[in-house]
């Protein structure tokens, strides 16, 4: 797609996309005569067409629940940068499938080295993917170790808020942003 759009505005290719599937290619009766992508449409070179989308309403999803933690030392957060999988390249906050607070302290410390206090429960924020729901459950948080300590461990990591807003931070963990006191 981004051959597609290289040089255009990619909200007026993404609108058009949309019009398109709205008013042409439509789920039950696309009009492959007045479809203007039609030469490039592999499911109509392969007469196929009239057997998609493919319904994945009924897919089960999965529910994940997590402990996701607003990390703060001083003045600023910490942000982790997800190298693979479902946010790849998108910024958030440390969650962990763990079972209470207290686990989660004890993780952070396995992979981090450094020691950190949930001290507050802000809510549970739920985030619906294609496949799955995310349960998590906020706290608020502080990293403890003294400011020489934590310096190494957390280079890079450290955000001030409006540092935050120039981030691609997922839309999940936007969500966490408003339970930033």
């Amino acid at each position: 797609m981004d051959e597609l759009i290289q040089g255009a505005d990619p909200s007026m290719f993404n609108q058009g996309m949309m019009d398109l599937g709205a008013g042409i290619c439509t789920p039950k009766h696309p009009d492959c005569e007045r479809c203007p992508v039609r030469p490039f449409c592999e499911a109509h070179a392969a007469g196929t067409e009239g057997l998609l989308p493919v319904n994945i309403k009924n897919t089960s999803k999965t529910d994940l629940y997590y402990i996701t933690a607003i990390l703060k030392k001083d003045d600023k957060y910490f942000l982790i940068k997800n190298k693979d999988g479902l946010l790849e390249n998108l910024y958030g906050f440390v969650q962990y499938e763990v079972e209470s607070p207290v686990s989660f302290e004890e993780t952070f410390y396995e992979n981090y080295g450094l020691s950190v206090r949930l001290y507050e429960y802000c809510k549970e924020i739920k985030h619906v993917f294609s496949h799955r729901i995310w349960h998590m459950n906020v706290y608020l948080g502080e990293i403890m170790d003294s400011p020489e300590n934590a310096a190494e461990a957390l280079s890079g990591q450290l955000y001030t808020e409006s540092e935050m807003a120039e981030l691609p931070i997922s839309t999940a963990h936007r969500k966490v942003c408003t339970q930033i006191p």
